[in-house]
């Protein structure tokens, strides 16, 4: 006999100690999640053959961590593809996108609102009022929300001039202070 046990468990910080495979929907969406992925991830690392599946758009806000966790990298180019384009995000997670030209490639058109006639993601995208609500929700674009005291485009470009030129010191004692300070 062959059987199934899924039990569905809030996305909280709670749920600490439940095992096994992990399916954690729309997570752009989910509050704290940075805490819940603390939690979470203790499960994964107990057994080798665990699994977590990630879904979600993108977050509307660029500080969720989820958007941290999945960006992909910058300058990262995706052609239409019917089975979407795979990345690893700067954090290391392995990522499919599929996006609305993705899933046009494969036939699977939009639908207008009034006519309900079917139509390619560009005409979609024209029509809409938000576009940054459409390039999360339909282009799986990480979208900048100007949140940061520095911008993530400055910040890597600093960080890409500073190789082998420049050095990180975390500052947790007064001899690290010194050191920062040489």
């Amino acid at each position: 006999t062959t059987y199934s046990r899924t039990k569905v468990v809030a996305l909280t910080p709670a749920a600490v100690g439940e095992t096994g495979d992990l399916i954690l929907d729309e997570v752009g969406r989910v509050k704290n999640f940075r805490e819940v992925w603390e939690a979470v991830r203790p499960i994964i690392a107990s057994n080798p053959r665990f699994r977590c599946m990630l879904t979600t758009t993108p977050p509307p806000d660029d500080t969720h961590y989820s958007f941290e966790l999945l960006a992909p990298p910058i300058g990262a180019e995706f052609p239409p593809n019917p089975k979407g384009n795979w990345y690893r995000s700067e954090l290391g997670v392995h990522v499919l996108r599929i996006d609305a030209w993705d899933a046009f490639a494969d036939g699977v058109p939009l639908y207008d609102d009034d006519t309900g006639e079917a139509i390619s993601p560009d005409v979609a995208r024209a029509r809409d009022h938000d576009k940054d609500a459409w390039d999360r929700n339909y282009g799986v674009r990480f979208v900048l929300g100007g949140s940061a005291a520095v911008g993530l485009m400055q910040l890597d470009a600093a960080r890409r001039r500073g190789v082998d030129r420049c050095r990180l010191v975390v500052v947790e004692s007064e001899e690290d202070f010194r050191s920062g300070l040489d």
